[in-house]
């Protein structure tokens, strides 16, 4: 007679980790670190949308000129929702006033140099050398254009 074998009693081990002085299922320990990688993921998305630091877009070239071979340029990052009087402001102290077609530049100062607008001169504004009758405080700037303000001759 064969002797009957012994069911044999398969006793498997749980895997587990130890972390100081825990011990943790890893299938335990495989799902809460999923669940805190997807929670820690889901924050940064939401914290990114609320960041205060603004966006910028790329470069602007902004000019000055106020004759006599004087002139300011300066390269400044465009920000979304940048006007072209918030890009002048960063390199010059600008006076504006309300007229009939909108608001006009009056006065700049920068550098030290100062030109105020009078009947024989007045400051125009331009975009990519070419005169816009659009108000500086209203006309929306994009990266790689040029914009100037030019101290001119009153052609009126």
């Amino acid at each position: 007679m064969a002797k009957k074998k012994k069911a044999e009693k398969i006793d498997r081990k749980k895997k587990t980790i130890k972390i100081g002085k825990y011990r943790i299922a890893t299938d335990q320990f495989c799902i809460g670190l999923l669940i805190l990688i997807m929670a820690l993921s889901s924050f940064g998305m939401f914290a990114g949308r609320r960041s205060a630091a603004p966006q910028t877009m790329g470069d602007l070239k902004v000019s000055i000129d106020f004759g006599n071979y004087t002139r300011v340029n300066k390269i400044v990052q465009v920000r979304k929702d940048m006007t072209a009087e918030d890009a002048f402001r960063e390199i010059a102290n600008l006076t504006t006033a309300q007229s009939q077609t909108g608001e006009v530049v009056t006065g700049v100062s920068a550098n030290g140099t100062t030109k105020l607008q009078n009947g024989a001169y007045l400051w125009v504004f331009y975009v990519n050398g070419v005169l816009t009758f659009k108000d500086i405080n209203s006309y929306p700037v994009q990266p790689g254009q040029v914009i100037e303000l030019r101290y001119e001759k009153n052609p009126y």
